[in-house]
């Protein structure tokens, strides 16, 4: 099958700006959305009359049919697998699960902006709406929140199937035996922290041998791909395909804020690393042409930013208002933090790749960006299960599995270089430990309950109610997802619709 470029990157934008569009006329005025809307398609105008000449988009990538067919039904048993075994089930760690499968409900319960006036005290959903959006709109129109849930799974097979289309263009693998390898080695890609456990266990026996984002000192938690998609796969999809967009466009930097903006409502952990990305590819530019000073500040990017800014004053309601101090970051300065942890961290996790493929991709400024990322993540801690470091970190192990599968499936003919091909081909065998250890995972809890983001709790937050049965928590996390005080919220009161 023959996939032009412009037809690929059209349907990654529709991808990426269908929830913003659904954003825009679903939460806002029209006052507001009419005019953002006609910005933003006037922006996808000019780019591909001016800028998007330049791309080759006349040319095309063939995807064999003897690897399109099994990635098509490989893709839809995986989403479905991740799906069930993240959304549905395992309520021991409910927490995440829970508002995952509840989004898409009281999207299509409630009328937008979703507003729980029924409740004892009112509140607004404020959360990560970006990937739920199109899926509470389908329940919403047939009247189902059951089918916006299905849909919900529909959309993040989409989601997968076009990374992987995505993966095939970026690493250029053309050979059937290249197009399997590089989807295989993508899902199997993590860290080599299992031999690192192995060592630390002979000296720490608490530690918990198998837990692959769970590591002993500082709760470093650089997580693998599949452990990315079953936790937290609508955070995940539109960003990767933003970072794609961004990757495949740079050097064009009066655009850059169009390419990252869409992440913005589906997580602000991986939008903040995409921002990383855009500004640190612009400075190592203009420090080599300080002719693109200027670029920066084109009238594209001011734009994009006044809509991201938009955005904010949406997820940051709840945020200002009942914000704790897990979501204040944090820096690490615990001497045994580093000695102990951090450097055999950063040379297990990442840095042994880095070596292994940097004569291959040292001429590549995303590389090094990736690099330094990745070394300083660990300094800053926010969130209380550190939600800074697994959520920036999804962009930057994204571009190193590029770089490393586009190593493996290009064999060297340099002895030296096919040594450390030979290595990296055993590492990434090795790595798929710890995928097969996620999908090995044991389930508490099998049965699918009624979900709502609004959990009816004890006046002292101790026990909810669920599906008919009563769990015992700690509902610390219900602020990050609703806003008590959104009538004084700027939000509300200048944009929200009525």
């Amino acid at each position: 099958m023959t996939i032009r470029y412009k037809h690929l990157e059209l349907v990654n934008l529709l991808f990426c700006y269908t929830p913003v569009f659904l954003f825009l006329w679903g939460w806002c005025r029209w006052m507001v959305s009419i005019p953002l809307t006609a910005l933003i398609l006037y922006m996808f105008f000019r780019y591909y009359r001016t800028e998007g000449k330049q791309v080759l988009y006349e040319e095309s990538f063939t995807i064999h049919r003897k690897v399109w067919y099994p990635v098509m039904i490989g893709a839809a048993a995986l989403a479905i697998a991740l799906d069930y075994g993240g959304m549905f089930v395992n309520l021991n760690t409910f927490g995440d699960y829970l508002r995952n499968g509840a989004a898409p409900q009281d999207l299509a319960r409630y009328d937008w902006p979703v507003i729980y006036d029924d409740a004892a005290t009112p509140s607004m959903l404020t959360y990560y709406l970006g990937f739920y959006l199109f899926p509470g709109l389908v329940g919403k129109i047939f009247g189902s929140p059951i089918l916006a849930e299905i849909s919900l799974g529909i959309v993040g097979y989409i989601g997968m199937l076009l990374l992987f289309v995505n993966i095939i263009r970026l690493v250029n693998a053309q050979s059937v035996k290249a197009q399997f390898g590089a989807i295989l080695a993508y899902l199997g890609f993590g860290g080599m922290l299992v031999f690192l456990q192995l060592v630390t266990f002979a000296f720490h026996p608490d530690v918990q041998l198998g837990q692959p984002h769970w590591f002993v000192f500082g709760s470093l938690q650089y997580r693998s791909t599949l452990v990315s998609l079953r936790w937290a796969f609508p955070q995940y999809y539109v960003p990767i395909t933003c970072l794609i967009l961004l990757y495949t466009h740079r050097g064009e930097r009066k655009y850059y804020a169009m390419w990252v903006l869409p992440a913005l409502l589906c997580g602000t952990w991986a939008f903040t690393m995409l921002v990383m990305y855009a500004i640190g590819d612009y400075i190592m530019t203009s420090v080599r042409d300080r002719k693109v000073h200027l670029d920066i500040l084109s009238w594209q990017n001011i734009a994009c930013a006044a809509i991201g800014l938009l955005m904010l004053t949406y997820l940051l309601g709840c945020w200002a208002v009942d914000a704790t101090d897990n979501m204040q970051f944090q820096l690490i300065t615990d001497m045994k933090y580093y000695l102990i942890s951090y450097w055999p961290f950063c040379l297990f996790m990442f840095g042994f790749y880095f070596m292994l493929i940097w004569k291959e991709t040292k001429k590549d400024d995303f590389f090094y960006l990736t690099l330094v990322f990745l070394c300083l993540l660990p300094f800053m801690r926010a969130g209380k299960y550190n939600d800074w470091v697994m959520g920036t970190s999804m962009p930057a192990l994204f571009m190193l599995s590029i770089y490393c599968i586009r190593f493996m499936i290009n064999k060297p003919t340099e002895t030296k270089a096919k040594r450390r091909w030979v290595i990296l081909i055993a590492c990434l065998v090795l790595n798929v430990y710890y995928p097969l250890h996620e999908l090995n995972t044991k389930y508490h809890y099998t049965g699918m309950p009624t979900r709502s983001m609004r959990i009816y709790s004890d006046q002292e937050g101790k026990t909810f109610q669920l599906g008919g049965r009563t769990y015992s928590i700690d509902l610390g996390w219900r602020t990050y997802f609703t806003n008590y005080n959104y009538e004084e919220s700027f939000f509300y009161k200048h944009i929200a619709r009525r």
